[in-house]
Parts: C-alpha cells; structure tokens; sequence
C-alpha cells in the first residue's frame, strides 16, 4: 500500500515536470536507497539516470524560452498523465491499475491547472514591471515546488499525494481567480 502510495505521488508530481520524478527514482536507486521491484529495476541503471538528467535539463531550459513553455504545457496536457500512468505501473507492477489511473487523474489535473494558471499569468501581468520575465519566474517557483513535491512524496508517500491534490486545486483556484481579476480590469469595474 505504501508503495502504491509513493509511486502515485511521484507518478502525480510528472503533471508539472515530466522528467524530474524519473530523475530522482533512477537517482535513488543508484544509491539502493529505494527498491522498486523487478519490473523497475532498470530504474537503478546508470544509463536510465544519464538520459533522465539530460531530458530533464532540456525540459527545465526549454520551459523557461517564451512560447517554447506554451508548447510544452500543451504537449504536456496529454503526455504527463500518460507518464504519470506509466511512471507509477513500473515503480509498482502488483498495485491494482486503480493507483496508476489516480496518478493520471492528478497529473492531469496539475498540468492542465499549471497551463491555465500560466496563461492568466502572463495576461495578467503583462503590463507590469515584470514584462517579459513573468515566464521564467513562474517555471522556476514551479520547478522548486516540483522538487519539494517530489521529496515529500518519497518520504511520507501520503502526505506527496495529498500535496500533490492541494496544488492542482490552488493552481485551478488562482488561475480562476486571475481571469476574473483580468476581466474586471478589462470592464473597467
């Protein structure tokens, strides 16, 4: 159960980096700090680490180039919950298909609330001292919550999961909240 747990919420961390959890998982089997199983253990390989850290760095740069960010959350709309699927079935092969379909759910959930809170993002604060900086500051706050989400997930496997369903509904909430935000400002009320 507490694998099933572990490999949702790093499966759930893929809706906002991709490449980061896989990272980590290959990294920390290459310390034996983490066992997962047969079927996963190829993740421990020196070779699956290189390729993770190398993709990982071209996701992290190329997230941070204006509208090279916008084609990879829209990309990423439907690869991150398919990887989440598949990042969760390898790390856990016995855990009832139920864990890598929630994994999915909340990976979606984050990549579609990360994209749209993006979006009002940069509406919103187009005009300000900020200008064209809003992007590369939004992907890097991004990119140490991922991180921090992706710790805790290995380290208290509920709490990651449970962090992991708080942020997609914050990333909804305040991408809401900034569309009404900007459509007031726009009516003029």
């Amino acid at each position: 159960f507490g694998a099933a747990l572990c490999a949702s919420a790093l499966g759930a961390s893929c809706g906002l980096r991709i490449f980061l959890a896989p990272f980590v998982c290959a990294l920390v089997g290459l310390l034996g700090q983490f066992e997962s199983g047969d079927a996963g253990a190829w993740f421990a390989s020196p070779i699956v680490a290189a390729v993770a850290i190398v993709l990982l760095i071209a996701e992290l740069g190329a997230d941070k180039v204006d509208g090279v960010d916008q084609a990879l959350d829209a990309a990423g709309i439907v690869l991150r919950p398919l990887w989440a699927a598949a990042l969760t079935v390898t790390l856990v092969p016995q855990a009832p298909w139920a864990w890598a379909v929630a994994s999915a759910a909340l990976a979606a959930a984050l990549a579609i609330g990360k994209a749209r809170l993006r979006l009002e993002a940069r509406a919103s604060l187009r005009e300000s001292v900020m200008g064209g900086a809003v992007g590369p500051v939004l992907s890097f706050a991004e990119d140490v919550g991922v991180a921090g989400l992706v710790l805790v997930s290995l380290a208290v496997p509920p709490l990651g999961l449970a962090g992991a369903g708080v942020s997609a509904a914050v990333l909804h909430a305040s991408a809401s909240s900034a569309r009404r935000r900007r459509w007031r400002q726009l009516l003029g009320a």
